[in-house]
């Protein structure tokens, strides 16, 4: 709770609107604002509360948010009806720079863990697609379809990489040896790979008023 105030109060000192969620998992969220008021929203939080944020930028024409939200909540994204700890073991991290030649190694299974709607606008080619209408079903994905690829290297991403950690902490759980993932997720590599290098195909939906980004971030 004093964190969710201390997250309103520089919410309406630097004049930025989103939604930020507070969990014992960690802090997620996406802001908008004028640049100079964004950049000093995240530099006051990582010298004060939250010191290791993983941040992604992106530019917008328009305010893509309508007003400002925080939110405390027992899991960042809901999977397992469980919060999972931070220093729990997950997949190991991909750089966004060695991604490319990662996912085009043999014997690499490719999985976007996002939802139809959203692997329906984009994606990166020959991924698997689990086809869930909602997160909470990728579970069942990984014990019905997956599970016969316990033993290859498993190679996942989603839109800012927090699915991933959940999903991939389960599967590890369940006996997955070889999990990794986008270390910041698509975002990060739409933000990270020129658009002449990119693998990725369409675009990328996000869950504000901009609706999907491309790589003209």
């Amino acid at each position: 709770k004093k964190n969710k105030k201390l997250l309103s109060d520089i919410f309406s000192k630097y004049n930025v609107r989103g939604t930020i969620i507070i969990s014992y998992e960690g802090v997620n969220g996406t802001i908008a604002g004028h640049p100079d008021n964004v950049e000093h929203f995240v530099n006051y939080l990582q010298g004060s509360e939250f010191p290791n944020l993983n941040c992604k930028w992106a530019r917008s024409d328009t305010m893509p948010f309508y007003r400002m939200k925080v939110r405390i909540k027992s899991e960042i994204i809901s999977m397992l009806d469980m919060p999972v700890h931070p220093s729990d073991e997950r997949g190991a991290l991909v750089a966004p720079n060695q991604w490319n030649d990662f996912i085009t190694q043999q014997d690499v299974v490719l999985i976007d863990v996002r939802n139809s709607y959203e692997t329906d606008v984009g994606t990166f080619a020959n991924s698997m697609k689990p086809g869930t209408g909602s997160f909470r079903e990728f579970k069942e994905f990984v014990d019905t379809e997956l599970i016969d690829y316990k033993d290859k290297t498993i190679a996942m991403f989603c839109t800012g990489g927090i699915r991933c950690e959940k999903a991939s902490y389960y599967m590890k759980s369940v006996g997955f040896s070889n999990v990794f993932q986008l270390e910041g997720g698509i975002l990060k590599y739409l933000e990270a790979i020129p658009e002449e290098d990119s693998k990725w195909e369409g675009e990328c939906f996000v869950f504000d008023n901009r609706v999907s980004v491309q790589n003209e971030l």
